[in-house]
């Protein structure tokens, strides 16, 4: 952890002029001891050595990766684009470790 961030956090990094990596980069952090981190964008691929500094979040790791493309993840129940698409990082699509791919839960009254 460094400046607050952690490594997964989806942020947006503005580099300005006279660096060599200037620009907005708008992806998933991967944080180093240093300070300076990699993004992982989806334009640009991973862009290394950007500092903490530059980065701010928009939205914190909590173990789901989420997507706008409408293909990625769970199909979604809305109308297509813009929608948000979950996927449980862990796969296998169980709600819990123990529990089979399909296998509900008893119902509690």
């Amino acid at each position: 952890m460094a400046g607050g961030l952690r490594t997964g956090d989806l942020v947006r990094a503005v580099v300005r002029a006279p660096s060599v990596k200037a620009g907005t980069y708008m992806g998933r952090l991967a944080v180093r001891a240093t300070g300076s981190c990699n993004i992982t964008t989806a334009r640009q691929g991973v862009v290394q050595s950007i500092h903490v500094r530059h980065c701010r979040p928009l939205h914190r790791v909590d173990g789901y990766r989420y997507s706008t493309d409408p293909t990625a993840g769970t199909p979604s129940t809305g109308s297509g684009g813009g929608t948000v698409n979950v996927k449980n990082s862990t796969g296998g699509g169980a709600s819990s470790p123990r529990r089979k791919a399909g296998a509900s839960a008893p119902e509690i009254r």
